[in-house]
């Protein structure tokens, strides 16, 4: 921020700066974060990435929960709606599971699980699974 020259007999003005992180730094410093931690490559990172501009996911909600229940209310309730789990539902799925993280991730998986278990077959639920954390784990 800077100040301004004073009005005519006026308190000064403060002026904020435009923010100077711009979309393409955002989305920079994103992919090199992922890469960093989720060990994949760029063409994985990039790929998530268009995925989430094409589902309009917002970046600064990646922990929000009230947002992923929102979106899981919504997937769940689209998959319901439809009887089955289609190929369609399946990427978009994979795509919020791994656009999420912490609480947010448990909420949204935890809102549409119903819905996945009761449309899915066990192999697409593997393959989502294996898809967006790379791991699968089981309990038993």
């Amino acid at each position: 921020m800077q100040a301004a020259p004073p009005p005519s007999g006026g308190a000064a003005v403060v002026q904020r700066q435009p923010g100077s992180s711009s979309p393409d730094a955002e989305r920079a410093a994103a992919m090199e974060e992922a890469m960093a931690v989720a060990g994949r490559t760029s063409e994985q990172v990039e790929a998530q990435s268009d995925a989430e501009d094409a589902l309009k996911l917002n970046r600064r909600k990646r922990k929000d929960k009230t947002h992923a229940w929102s979106l899981g209310l919504k997937d769940k309730a689209r998959i319901q709606k439809s009887g089955t789990l289609s190929p369609e539902h399946q990427q978009e799925i994979t795509v919020k599971i791994r656009f999420f993280e912490g609480e947010a991730k448990a909420a949204y998986i935890q809102t549409i699980s119903p819905a996945v278990s009761e449309f899915a077959e066990l192999g697409q639920v593997v393959e989502m699974l294996w898809e967006s954390t790379g791991t699968i784990e089981f309990e038993l």
